[in-house]
C-alpha cells in the first residue's frame, strides 16, 4: 500500500481507475523507504518497472514498451535518479513531477538541523522517526537515583534525534538546496542576519546528490525528450525561500550546525518567503531553471478552480489535469477530495517484540487478530502500518478518534522489553497521551488502557521559559558545592501555564552524552536528597533544587539540563561547574 497513514494518493488512484486503468495490469504503485539514499531507491524503481511491464504483458490490450511515471515531491528525484543513472533500461516514456524540489527545499534545513518537521504531516513524520530512533538505540538512558525504587527509561533527546536523522535518514540532506538555487539573488538560502551580503556565514553542507543530478540533467532530456518531461509547479502559496541565521547556541548543540533560524519577530524577518506550494518554492520545482529546454507548468489553483494548490494535496487537487496529460482528454468527473487530517488524529506506536490489537471506546478492533494473524479493520478511520522488517516499529493511525478509553492488547512474539504509547497529533505538534512498558515473553498476552480526552490536552505548541539563574542563551557558572535552583515555566499556545505530572528533568555531561547523570520527577522522595520536581501552579513554574554534591557533578565540566514534558523534549539550558 502506498502512504496508508496520510492517504495522499487515494483520490488520484481512484480517478485513474475511473478512466480505465486497472490495478496490477496498467496501474502500479511504488512505495519506498523514504529514509534510504535516493540513488538506492532509484535503482529499486528500475527493477520494479521491469516487473510492472512483465505483469502488463500478460494482457494483449495493454501497451507494454514503456511506462508513464507520475511522481510527487521526493518521488520526482527518485525517478530522475533512475532515468539519469547508469542502470536506466529505456523503459520510461514520460515523467510528470508534482511539486518536486528539483533544486532542493530550504525547509529541509529546518528539519535536519533544527528538528522542525513542518506541514500538517510533520508531526506524523516526526513521531514515526522518533519511534524508529528509540527502537534503534538513539536515546539517552536516564537512571533513577540509587536511593529510589524507580526504573530506568530511555528518552529521545534532541541531540539523540539529531544524530538519528543525520546518520539514518540521509535523504533529508539530499533535499538541501544546491548551489544553483537563488544563486543570483540573494546568493543562497542561508544569509547572515548581521551582514545581509554574507552568504553561509557558518558554512554550508554541499548536496552532492542534487549537484550531480542537475549537472547531468541533459541526460534526462536526451532519454525522455523535452515533451516527456512535465514539471508541475505550485505557485499559489507563500513558501519558505531563504533564511537569516544567527550563531548556533551551545545549549542546543549539535543542532543548527550552519546557523540557527529563529522564528520571525516583530523586528526581524528570519524566514523569508516567496511563491510556491507551501513546502517547495517555485524557484525549486521549476526544472526549466536548470535546463531552459524544459517547460514547466505553473499552477495556482486546483482543478476545481476553488482551492489554492498545496504541496501534500497536489496529487488530489490536480488529478484531472494530470490524467489529461496522460490520455489527452480531461475526465468529466473527479474522484473527490478527502483530507485525513480534518480532525486531530491519534497514533498508537508499538516499539516491541509484540503484536498489537487496539479496541476503541465502542468495542471496535484494529491491528492484528491474534488467532488468525490477519489484520482487523473494524475501526472505520484506522490505518495500520505493520512493518515487515524485523525490529521495526508498528503504527496504528486513527484519523477521527473517539474520546474515551482505548484498550491495547499485546501478544508476545519474542523475549524482550516492549513499549507502547499513544500520541495525539495536530499541525502544531504531538502530545503523548499515555505510554506503557514491560517485559515480553513469546505467547504471553498483555493488556493496557489509555484514556483519550482531547479537551484535556494542552494547546500546541508548548514553549519553555527558563527562570533565573538559568538562561536559554547563556552558560551559568556555579561552584561545585552549591545548590542550583532549576526553575522554568511551560506555557501552551494560548499563553496558559501547563502542568505535566509526568515531567522529567534530566542532566547530561555534554562531553559524554548518552547517559544522564541525574534525573528528577514529581514522584521523587525529596527526603534529604534533591530528586524531586515541584510544580507551583500559583507561581506558574516548575522547581528542582539540585544539590550538586548529591550527584557528584565535577568542577571543570559543562552540563546540559533538559526538560521532557508531554512526551517531548521541550528545551535545554547549560551550566558549568567551577571549583
Amino acid at each position: 500500500m502506498i502512504d496508508p497513514l496520510l492517504g495522499t494518493y487515494d483520490n488520484l488512484l481512484e480517478e485513474l481507475r475511473l478512466v480505465g486503468y486497472e490495478d496490477g495490469v496498467s496501474l502500479f504503485t511504488f512505495p519506498y523507504d523514504w529514509r534510504q539514499p535516493l540513488e538506492t531507491t532509484g535503482s529499486e524503481l528500475g527493477t520494479a518497472l521491469d516487473g510492472f511491464l512483465a505483469q502488463a504483458a500478460a494482457r494483449p490490450y495493454v501497451r507494454t514498451d514503456k511506462v508513464d511515471i507520475i511522481a510527487h515531491s521526493m518521488g520526482g528525484l527518485v525517478s530522475r535518479a533512475y532515468i539519469q543513472g547508469n542502470g536506466y533500461r529505456n523503459n520510461a516514456r514520460r515523467l510528470i513531477t508534482l511539486g518536486t524540489p528539483h533544486l532542493g527545499a530550504p525547509s529541509t534545513y529546518l528539519m535536519a538541523e533544527g528538528l522542525e518537521f513542518q506541514g500538517i504531516e510533520g508531526p506524523i513524520l516526526r513521531m514515526v522517526a522518533q519511534s524508529q530512533a528509540k527502537k534503534s538505540g538513539y536515546c539517552t538512558w536516564v537512571y533513577p537515583p540509587p536511593w529510589s525504587d524507580g526504573v530506568p527509561v530511555c528518552i529521545v533527546t534532541n541531540s539523540d534525534f539529531y544524530r538519528y536523522v543525520q546518520q539514518q535518514i540521509p535523504t533529508v540532506r539530499q533535499l538541501f538546496p544546491d548551489r544553483r538555487y537563488l544563486s543570483s539573488n540573494p546568493g543562497g538560502y542561508l544569509i547572515s542576519v548581521a551582514n545581509p551580503t554574507q552568504i553561509y556565514p557558518y558554512g554550508v553542507q554541499v548536496n552532492g546528490f542534487l549537484e550531480g543530478l542537475n549537472g547531468n540533467v541533459g541526460i534526462l532530456v536526451s532519454r525522455l525528450g523535452v515533451q516527456g518531461i512535465i514539471p508541475v509547479v505550485g505557485n499559489g502559496k507563500r513558501t519558505d525561500s531563504y533564511y537569516r541565521v544567527i550563531p548556533p547556541l551551545t545549549n542546543q548543540a549539535p543542532l543548527w550546525a550552519n546557523g540557527k533560524v529563529p522564528q520571525n519577530s516583530e523586528n526581524v524577518q528570519f524566514r523569508e518567503q516567496a511563491s510556491g506550494d507551501g513546502t517547495v518554492p517555485s524557484a525549486s520545482a521549476n526544472l526549466g531553471l536548470v535546463d531552459s529546454r524544459i517547460s514547466s507548468l505553473f499552477v495556482t489553483r486546483a482543478d476545481d478552480g476553488q482551492q489554492d494548490v498545496e504541496h501534500r494535496h497536489l496529487p488530489t487537487q490536480l488529478q484531472l489535469s494530470t490524467i489529461e496529460r496522460l490520455i489527452g482528454l480531461r475526465p468529466p468527473f473527479d474522484a473527490g477530495f478527502s483530507d485525513p487530517l480534518v480532525r486531530n488524529p491519534i497514533l498508537i506506536r508499538n516499539l516491541s517484540p509484540v503484536e498489537m490489537q487496539v479496541i476503541d471506546p465502542l468495542g471496535r478492533r484494529a491491528g492484528v487478530d491474534f488467532d488468525t494473524r490477519s489484520e482487523l479493520t473494524e475501526i472505520p478511520t484506522a490505518a495500520f502500518w505493520r512493518s515487515d522488517v524485523p525490529g521495526e516499529p508498528d503504527f496504528l493511525f486513527i484519523r477521527e478518534p473517539l474520546p474515551g478509553t482505548y484498550t491495547i492488547r499485546l501478544l508476545g512474539i519474542a523475549e524482550g522489553q516492549y513499549t507502547v504509547g499513544m500520541e495525539s497529533l495536530s499541525e502544531q505538534g504531538s502530545v503523548t497521551v499515555g505510554e506503557f512498558s514491560g517485559q515480553s515473553m513469546p505467547g504471553a498476552r498483555y493488556e493496557h488502557q489509555i484514556h483519550y480526552d482531547p479537551a484535556a490536552l494542552p494547546a500546541l505548541p508548548l514553549t519553555i521559559t527558563w527562570l533565573p539563574p538559568l538562561r536559554e542563551d547563556e552558560t551559568l557558572s556555579i561552584q561545585f558545592n552549591r545548590t542550583l535552583p532549576i526553575k522554568f515555566s511551560l506555557r501552551d499556545a494560548a499563553g496558559h501555564f501547563v502542568a505535566d505530572e509526568n515531567v522529567l528533568v534530566w542532566i547530561v555531561d555534554m562531553a559524554a552524552p548518552g547517559t544522564a547523570v541525574a534525573r528528577f520527577t514529581t514522584q521523587g522522595s525529596n527526603r534529604g536528597r534533591s530528586d524531586a520536581v515541584r510544580i507551583d501552579s500559583e507561581a506558574a513554574m516548575y522547581i528542582v533544587n539540585l544539590r550538586l554534591r548529591d550527584y557528584g557533578l565535577q568542577a571543570g565540566k559543562t552540563y546540559l539540563v533538559g526538560v521532557t514534558a508531554f512526551g517531548q523534549h521541550i528545551g535545554s539550558a547549560v551550566f558549568a561547574v567551577r571549583p
